[in-house]
């Protein structure tokens, strides 16, 4: 009898499952290694997730300029879709999309991730399979909160030119990887819109954190910096 890609996955992935049934059992069984997969011809996603972080894997077999399906599958047509490393918790959900005139496989991948102090958010990414993996498009259900993130991340790194893409300015840039600490504890999270396309984030403890974003060329960026 011939085992399809998804029963050869199915079977290896099982075997996981089971091992970390034993590995982990004193871990509550939601955070034990878990899988789910969903076949999109010519592709299976497969989602993955081991304690509080949740990831997906795309395998599929390439369309060559023909049309037709390459026999092999490459190691090359693998993709990870990751967000925010820095999260506590990550939960991912596959939904399969129409497939338009095009006929190729699309799907949408909705990640949940939950920070400290209970803050969460979310992100949605549209991707379609054709001669390999493309990504078509992303969406965040917070789209404010972004900048004062990346930046809170990229600072913390003292990475300057990567914190420059989410600054207005290059002064508020070079401020926050001077002065913003290795951790911050957000006790409280709190967005005020202070006028149009201007929203003012505020989070903190002991110490107050205040950013004002604003929506300027079609991005949101940090046009102030203060803590107290």
């Amino acid at each position: 009898m011939a085992f399809t890609p998804r029963d050869r996955a199915a079977k290896a992935l099982d075997a996981l499952e089971r091992l970390s049934a034993e590995i982990n059992a004193p871990w509550e069984e939601q955070y034990r290694f878990r899988f789910e997969i969903i076949e999109l011809s010519p592709v299976l996603v497969v989602t993955l997730g081991l304690g509080s972080q949740e990831r997906f894997f795309v395998f599929g077999r390439s369309i060559k300029k023909s049309g037709e399906l390459d026999h092999e599958w490459h190691r090359i047509s693998t993709a990870e879709g990751l967000i925010d490393r820095s999260s506590l918790r990550t939960f991912v959900g596959i939904s399969p999309l129409h497939r338009g005139p095009s006929q190729r496989a699309r799907f949408l991948a909705n990640f949940t991730y939950m920070g400290c102090a209970g803050s969460f958010g979310g992100a949605y990414f549209a991707y379609e399979w054709g001669q390999g993996f493309t990504f078509r498009s992303r969406i965040y259900n917070r789209p404010e909160l972004v900048p004062v993130a990346k930046a809170i991340e990229f600072a913390q790194q003292r990475d300057f030119r990567a914190l420059l893409g989410y600054c207005a300015r290059e002064d508020i840039a070079r401020k926050l990887v001077r002065v913003l600490p290795p951790y911050i504890f957000a006790d409280s999270l709190r967005v005020t819109k202070t006028g149009t396309s201007k929203k003012r984030v505020e989070m903190g403890f002991e110490t107050e954190y205040r950013f004002d974003v604003e929506l300027l060329g079609g991005r949101w960026q940090i046009v102030n910096f203060q803590m107290r």
